[in-house]
């Protein structure tokens, strides 16, 4: 019987293993493996996994990312030592800062009206603040005006709750102001402030002379525009109506002079000088201070133009004989 031959194609042929040569690259096997992961991106993406988890190292531990205080935009009233107590982010780090609870917190003082927060590296927060700014009555004579917050007037007021009322002396019939405390002398919680000799009290003429440059600083009629002294006595009255009352005070009325600036009367008729608009946080912080320190006494006139000597005017008890 006859057979056929079979036929075997030479992809089917057995094949005969060929001992590796010395040197021969399929011995190289962890140089085959670099190259598979070098074609394939692992050992990139394992490289950037370690930079990323430096940086992160970097960004976590390093002091140049721990903030130290607030930039405060857009507020006259908001220094940035008080919004960095307020926000409490003082020390921390810029990626641990909750920008939401920032938001929050400062949303709880009177005189914010709207506000932003952002961070920026390394350790830059900033608060952008819209006030709410209470309006003002500037009441010169007896003529009570509304006023903008570039001084101009818009009309004149129906009322006067709801707004911040200042009275301008200036416009009034000439006549003395009360004494400030003799400084230097038997209650003075300071030195007197420079140019300062006994007696501190408005004269007539001093009086006078105020009302002469008031009336030519300003033009009190609708349309017009208040003088920039009294502009900055408004600007302080704001700032003094929403920062002064939680420290519990009771506001009567506010005055202003040329001579001596803004001054707060209370309802037992004590007045407080706080002069220009200049410094007026730092004079509002005294102020705290001074009355919680005569909470128990009796006074009559504190004097706040010069924060680095402030003074206050005692009542004398009269002792019977």
């Amino acid at each position: 019987m006859r057979t056929e031959p079979t036929i075997v194609s030479q992809d089917e042929q057995p094949r005969v293993a060929v001992p590796p040569r010395r040197g021969s690259r399929v011995t190289r096997v962890g140089w085959r493996l670099f190259r598979e992961d070098l074609s394939n991106g692992r050992f990139i993406a394992m490289a950037l996994l370690g930079l990323l988890a430096a940086l992160l190292v970097n960004f976590a531990t390093s002091p140049a990312y721990i903030v130290q205080a607030l930039q405060v935009v857009g507020s006259k009233s908001l220094s940035s030592d008080e919004a960095t107590r307020l926000a409490g982010v003082a020390g921390l780090n810029i990626f641990a800062v909750d920008t939401g609870a920032v938001v929050a917190r400062l949303k709880g003082a009177p005189y914010v009206s709207d506000l932003r927060v952002e961070t920026k590296l390394p350790n830059i927060v900033r608060v952008t603040i819209k006030e709410r700014r209470p309006s003002v009555v500037w009441v010169a004579g007896d003529t009570p005006w509304l006023v903008e917050e570039n001084g101009a007037i818009s009309g004149q007021a129906t009322a006067l709750d709801g707004f911040v009322v200042v009275y301008d002396r200036d416009s009034l019939p000439v006549s003395p102001l009360p004494n400030p405390p003799p400084l230097g002398g038997r209650g003075d919680l300071g030195n007197p402030p420079q140019g300062g000799s006994g007696n501190l009290g408005a004269t007539a003429t001093l009086t006078a002379t105020s009302a002469l440059s008031s009336a030519v600083g300003s033009d009190y009629r609708l349309g017009g525009h208040i003088g920039a002294l009294e502009l900055d006595a408004a600007d302080a009255a704001q700032r003094i109506f929403m920062l002064l009352p939680p420290s519990g005070l009771v506001i009567g009325s506010v005055e202003y002079s040329a001579g001596f600036g803004v001054s707060v009367i209370t309802p037992d008729q004590q007045r407080i000088i706080f002069g220009g608009n200049e410094q007026i946080e730092t004079k509002i912080a005294i102020c705290r201070v001074m009355l919680g320190q005569l909470a128990a006494k009796k006074w009559t006139v504190m004097d706040l133009r010069s924060t680095s000597r402030p003074a206050v005017q005692m009542v004398e008890d009269k002792k019977t004989p």
